[in-house]
């Protein structure tokens, strides 16, 4: 049996798809198990289609499903540890199974996670990591913090990555290139982003008095990793903000679920209960730095404006000339003015996205079957781990 787990609402975006096409394949009942406590399952889109849609899918916190079955949970349930190495495997045993799907970033002290790898290593099961985002950094992460020693669980049997920039950042780091694959992004690809438009709940949008002001999204970063730009990032939200002809909302990053600014005035919008995928609709123009939501803005041909000067990064849209970059406050105005009086010429051309597209959501293979890709890939490694299985057992009896 195949066992996904999940965390927070940016893995499920990524995880979610493979779990519906694997479903599709009419697989035996798959588990999908929340290790995060705090993360709400019971009213989250993405799972509830998954719920309604087949009956070969099982849902669930892991805690409830390990107190009634394995492990007595404690009242904090996330700082204290209860599933050690023996629930554990007592746990993967009673389900049958045979690999587990973790995010490839989550910390493997955090939820559990370690137990589960040490579990899943002793009984010979396939472990993999897949992503929880796209990598648009077109030099692996932050130059200033290594994402790899950090984060990366480096003990899982095999990670799928979306693209070759990502993969050689970690091969660069000392992963063993063999346990890499590199299958294009699940979340991204045609195939689900059909399904996921036609699932998308409804939002109440803002008016922006038909067409009379420019429709304006800052999409927020993630991580509160700002440092030194804080304050050029701030001052530029709040010139924004007093544009007469700009309608400028901000929405926070969904991994972080907050804005990270405490000097922007009250009177800035914030949409944080509006979905990304509706807002960028609503939008005329995005504007952000390095969260992968700014792949979705290209994919639904806004103007994407890439502030430069909001950090130190190097992004792959930039690099690859997929955005309209700008370098100060000054240049960011003037666009916003050209692209609202309509006098203007975007600096990229579709050509270009249509190529970084390819690079980051493809793998460099445009016409790849990603969805059929990620499946074949876990089916392989499956089949794998259940040969060692079997091979462990038989060493077992032989004593």
């Amino acid at each position: 049996m195949k066992l996904f787990f999940i965390r927070t609402f940016n893995d499920v975006d990524h995880i979610v798809p493979i779990v519906y096409k694997l479903a599709e394949y009419r697989e035996r009942t798959i588990w999908v198990l929340c290790l995060n406590p705090s993360f709400d399952i019971e009213n989250d889109f993405r799972l509830k289609f998954l719920e309604e849609k087949f009956d070969n899918i099982k849902i669930d916190h892991i805690h409830f499903f390990a107190e009634s079955n394995y492990a007595q949970v404690p009242e904090d349930l996330i700082n204290q540890p209860f599933l050690t190495d023996d629930p554990a495997r007592k746990l993967l045993k009673e389900l049958d199974a045979t690999v587990l799907v973790f995010d490839y970033l989550i910390d493997s002290s955090q939820f559990m996670a370690d137990s589960l790898i040490n579990a899943a290593k002793q009984l010979s099961i396939t472990t993999i990591g897949v992503p929880p985002g796209l990598p648009i950094f077109s030099e692996g992460y932050r130059p200033d913090i290594d994402f790899y020693k950090r984060e990366v669980i480096t003990e899982l049997d095999y990670n799928i990555v979306p693209h070759h920039i990502d993969a050689d950042y970690r091969i660069h780091h000392g992963f063993n290139g063999e346990r890499i694959r590199v299958l294009g992004s699940a979340r991204f690809c045609k195939e689900w982003r059909s399904i996921l438009y036609n699932i998308l709940p409804t939002d109440m949008l803002p008016d922006s008095g038909n067409g009379k002001r420019l429709k304006v999204v800052y999409m927020e970063r993630g991580a509160d990793l700002h440092g030194k730009y804080r304050g050029v990032i701030e001052k530029t939200i709040v010139k924004i903000s007093h544009l007469d002809f700009v309608h400028f909302i901000i929405k926070p990053h969904t991994r972080a679920g907050k804005v990270h600014f405490k000097g922007i005035p009250d009177s800035v919008e914030i949409a944080g209960n509006i979905n990304s995928l509706n807002l960028i609709k609503w939008a005329d123009v995005v504007i952000g730095t390095n969260s992968s939501i700014l792949i979705e803005a290209l994919l639904q041909d806004k103007i994407l404006l890439y502030p430069k000067y909001f950090h130190k990064d190097k992004m792959i849209f930039h690099d690859m000339n997929a955005c309209w970059s700008v370098n100060n406050y000054g240049e960011l105005e003037e666009a916003l003015k050209n692209i609202f009086s309509g006098n203007y010429s975007k600096p990229y051309t579709n050509q270009n996205v249509d190529r970084l597209i390819e690079t980051v959501v493809y793998g460099g293979q445009r016409d790849r079957d990603v969805l059929g890709e990620y499946i074949e890939f876990i089916q392989i490694a499956e089949n794998k781990g259940v040969m060692r299985s079997s091979q462990r057992l038989d060493r077992t009896s032989e004593i």
